[in-house]
């Protein structure tokens, strides 16, 4: 099964066509984004290819053998993916941000715009995925009719895990011990130390985790009819299963330097000429091989060599009985427990310096802690410097998340004459687990507190909005019209079902963020304080109002929040925001009016010192 999908855009305009000193891989396409002002382009919609392949074998065998069903099979299958995008290689450029006055900065991102002052850029190359993966399974079964009254069924799948590979070498494994000893990379000379690629010695070929053969599941479960009249059944089973990552975990990995050099310089830049205020100077083109260079602080998402395959545990017990000659009742409970939940963890995380906390004077990074020095407060700068300046944010996929599901199943069915029937069902539910990468390789989310799993343990919240759901009730009505005797009649309405279907569920849990990275550990969006736990929400809720913003404040500058992820229950998420020293939070019309109306304090600012002529 193979499936080509190439992607086209219109072609508008490049940083090279306006006159911009760069290097365009795409021709005629960018994106920019100017705050308070319009939008131009989308990165995700930039020209691209995708061409995903499956190649799958099975069989499956069942025989009869007196009261036992026997059931036997494999399933083996490659998949293989090649992607070719340019999601970052037209390059991207944001106006605004810059506070008034701040390095030449007008607090307004339409005058950035005019007078050529770029916020941040980024642009790397194209960013390809070239992965294959491997799978395999063999499972035996038993169905034994032990007797009119019971049925046992058991059996177990072996399922390796095969980790899946990438066909370039564009997989690596970190360690911070390493970077300490300065143990080097032999295939790319280049490469930070603590940095081994595929081709490096303990790395493991081009998966970079080790292969697991010793993954067997069993499944277990049993039916029991107490009477043997067929109106009462008890149920319960208990299953293993193992599961591994989709194939696209690895878009983020595969373009780190030297694969996918990546950059975003922080302003301000000049428009014409943005690389002249980046150290090294332009890195584009790159230039791939053993020699290729590293730019300065790149992103890199690390395998962990000794990963687990992610692995669930079912489990049930129901209680069905049938009412009459159409009526069932049933009362199930559901639980599973999950282990091996692969999510990202920091290995380079931004730390506070012993000193005074606050902004930094224009051009200093050292001996002071703010937004403005993160990357010289990451570890390793601070360890080494030298070589510590090729590593910015690294993240790695780590195995050991777990979560816990347990709901009870409430469920009615009604057969009536003429084709009528009645299904309801309620569930009663709770989940709760460890954050998990709930978009690997796009947008995925590191645990906020580095070396500490649980701080990040909610109610079920891949991404800051929760999926668990306590209360769900499901109604479904299936109608059918009468059989007429006559022929006209009965062709034109007859035979006509009617099947409305009724859902009403409670609301998600949210999480409550700063809106900016408070604890400056380079992470960004930490978690809000919660000051007033008995007074979180309004007495009347409504749109414009459903939290107490009073309950809520901006953690203390290079402090975590103490709120977990997935635990305010609210129609909708809030964040709170801090454009200045007085922190507010946002969550209605007058609050962008005032936001409106300071800016267009700053225009008038802009006209008296003639940088604008006319402010309406």
């Amino acid at each position: 099964n193979r499936v080509g999908v190439q992607r086209f855009n219109d072609d508008y305009f490049s940083g090279c066509d306006i006159g911009v000193k760069m290097y365009c891989y795409v021709p005629h396409q960018t994106v920019v984004t100017v705050s308070g002002g319009p939008s131009i382009g989308v990165g995700t919609a930039i020209q691209a290819k995708f061409i995903p392949t499956y190649y799958t074998l099975s069989d499956d065998l069942t025989m009869i053998r007196g009261s036992h069903q026997l059931a036997f099979g494999y399933s083996t299958f490659k998949y293989q993916h090649s992607k070719y995008a340019n999601v970052f290689s037209a390059a991207s450029f944001a106006f605004g941000g810059l506070a008034a006055g701040l390095n030449g900065g007008t607090g307004l991102g339409m005058a950035d715009l005019m007078l050529g002052r770029v916020n941040s850029m980024t642009q790397g190359v194209p960013n390809t995925t070239f992965a294959n993966k491997w799978y395999a399974g063999l499972y035996a079964q038993d169905t034994w009719k032990m007797s009119r009254r019971l049925t046992v069924n058991y059996g177990i799948r072996w399922e390796p895990f095969l980790p899946e590979g990438i066909n370039n070498g564009a997989i690596y494994n970190y360690s911070f011990a390493n970077f300490l000893k300065g143990v080097r990379s032999t295939t790319f000379k280049n490469a930070p130390p603590g940095m081994l690629y595929a081709g490096d010695a303990g790395v493991n070929g081009k998966t970079a985790v080790d292969r697991r053969y010793n993954q067997f599941a069993p499944r277990m479960g049993l039916a029991y009819d107490p009477k043997g009249d067929g109106k009462t059944v008890v149920r319960a089973s208990f299953g293993m299963a193992y599961d591994y990552p989709n194939i696209q975990i690895m878009s983020t990995p595969t373009t780190a330097p030297p694969f996918g050099n990546t950059v975003t310089p922080t302003g301000p830049l000049p428009l014409a000429d943005p690389y002249s205020a980046f150290a090294g100077g332009n890195p584009f083109p790159s230039v791939f091989g053993a020699d290729a260079p590293f730019i300065r602080f790149g992103s890199f998402v690390a395998q962990q060599p000794n990963a687990k395959a992610t692995t669930v545990y079912s489990w049930n017990a129901a209680l069905q009985h049938q009412f009459g000659s159409g009526t069932l009742l049933s009362a199930t409970y559901l639980g599973n427990q999950t282990i091996h939940i692969w999510g990202l963890v920091q290995l380079n995380p931004a730390v506070i310096i012993p000193g005074t906390l606050g902004s930094c004077p224009a051009g200093v990074t050292t001996g002071c802690n703010s937004t403005g020095n993160t990357l010289q407060r990451r570890i390793a700068y601070l360890a080494n410097p030298a070589d510590g300046q090729y590593l910015g944010p690294v993240d790695m996929f780590q195995d050991g998340g777990t979560a816990s599901y347990h709901a009870l199943l409430l469920s009615f069915q009604k057969r009536m004459s003429h084709g009528t029937s009645v299904l309801a069902n309620y569930t009663w539910a709770h989940c709760i687990s460890d954050q998990w990468n709930g978009q690997p390789g796009n947008n995925g989310v590191a645990t906020g507190t580095p070396n500490n799993r649980r701080a990040d343990r909610g109610n079920c919240a891949p991404n800051l909005v929760s999926s668990d759901v306590r209360h769900q009730i499901n109604l479904s009505i299936v109608g059918e019209t009468p059989k007429f005797q006559n022929k006209t009649l009965a062709m034109v309405a007859s035979g006509w079902q009617f099947s409305p279907i009724f859902k009403i569920r409670s609301g998600s849990y949210f999480t409550v963020t700063s809106g900016s990275d408070v604890a400056l550990n380079g992470q960004g969006n930490q978690r809000a304080n919660l000051v007033d736990p008995n007074n979180m929400y309004l007495p009347n809720k409504s749109v414009d109002g459903y939290l107490n913003r009073a309950a809520f404040a901006i953690p203390a500058t290079g402090t975590l929040g103490n709120l977990s992820i997935g635990n305010i229950s609210a129609a909708d998420a809030v964040a709170f925001t801090s454009p200045n020293s007085n922190a507010s939070l946002k969550f209605n019309v007058s609050d962008t009016v005032a936001n409106l109306a300071s800016n267009f304090d700053a225009l008038q600012t802009l006209a008296s010192a003639g940088k604008v002529t006319t402010v309406k």
